[in-house]
């Protein structure tokens, strides 16, 4: 059987039609069940809740397909991780990806046969389907590439690894950012960000508290997110409609045509691309900015 997908939605109808009609497209749809839990309406959302649920009712194409409607409004992220561990409980194995998200007709074929090929590889922590726009080498082999960075747009996993995810408390976090060799060694890896938004959710700060502590937990463990050459997923909630982002087209990408996949038998880093992702997640203009904070955080003297 193929991996479950679980989709979470509110009360973005274009956003979810779009979102399920690329995944009807995806080669291995028919093979594919899907999970979609609709979040109940606050108090005005009635209509639009109604209009999500009633288009949900007509989705066909799937093996089998499951709307769960929620009887009260839970909120984005608890909706989304309760979600998400109920079906992995079921399966031990998961594709979600939000009702923002387009996917490629490869994706499903690439999501599962990495999901297959790492099940048992314990370096592997998750799939993401999405490639930054960073510029992959011309002589790399693969269809694939190995970095400490996990991305919740599109992602595979497995039962065992959500249940590894560790918790950070505010003390825990500042004994790891004043060890400026650790510190560094995780910033290096998946972009100096990760450090600042980890102080975020180590406090209490930032809703995306699971994304984070998987990255956390990969540095960790020492464990690698598999990512595509090639997106597979392009995000189409940067529209200004998303709950945890605002508008912009800097994640935008070229969906890939590719539905084979060359994957490399075992984790191994390519410095090239871990240095790409690494400039790309600093961002134009807050390059310095993160620079500046970070080495706050690790307690390094800033330099003039």
């Amino acid at each position: 059987m193929r991996a479950p997908v679980v989709t979470t939605t509110y009360t973005r109808l274009d956003h979810l039609q779009r979102t399920m009609n690329a995944l009807l497209k995806n080669d291995l749809a028919g093979e594919t069940p899907v999970f979609v839990y609709s979040d109940a309406a606050r108090c005005g959302d009635e209509a639009k809740v109604e209009a999500v649920r009633a288009y949900l009712a007509t989705v066909r194409g799937f093996s089998e397909f499951y709307i769960v409607a929620r009887d009260h409004n839970m909120g984005s992220v608890p909706n989304g991780v309760s979600a998400v561990s109920e079906v992995a409980e079921k399966y031990g194995v998961v594709i979600s990806i939000e009702d923002d998200v387009v996917t490629a007709p490869g994706f499903l074929r690439y999501m599962n046969s990495a999901l297959e090929k790492y099940r048992f590889d314990y370096r592997v922590f998750s799939v993401s389907g999405y490639c930054p726009p960073i510029p992959i080498p011309k002589n790399y082999p693969y269809d694939a590439f190995f970095i400490r960075r996990f991305n919740g747009w599109g992602v595979g996993e497995w039962k065992d690894r959500r249940d590894s995810v560790c918790q950070i408390t505010p003390e825990e976090f500042s004994r790891f950012a004043a060890n400026r060799s650790l510190s560094r060694s995780f910033t290096k890896a998946g972009g100096k960000d990760m450090l600042i938004m980890l102080e975020h959710v180590a406090n209490g700060r930032l809703d995306a508290a699971y994304d984070v502590r998987c990255m956390y937990t990969q540095f960790m463990k020492d464990q690698y997110t598999v990512y595509p050459t090639q997106s597979l997923i392009l995000n189409i909630g940067f529209d200004g409609t998303g709950m945890h982002c605002g508008k912009t087209d800097r994640f935008d990408v070229a969906l890939s045509n590719k539905t084979a996949f060359s994957f490399p038998k075992e984790v191994f880093v390519d410095e090239r691309i871990v240095k790409a992702n690494r400039k790309f997640r600093a961002g134009p203009g807050y390059a310095k900015k993160l620079m500046m904070k970070a080495r706050r955080l690790m307690g390094t003297p800033s330099r003039s």
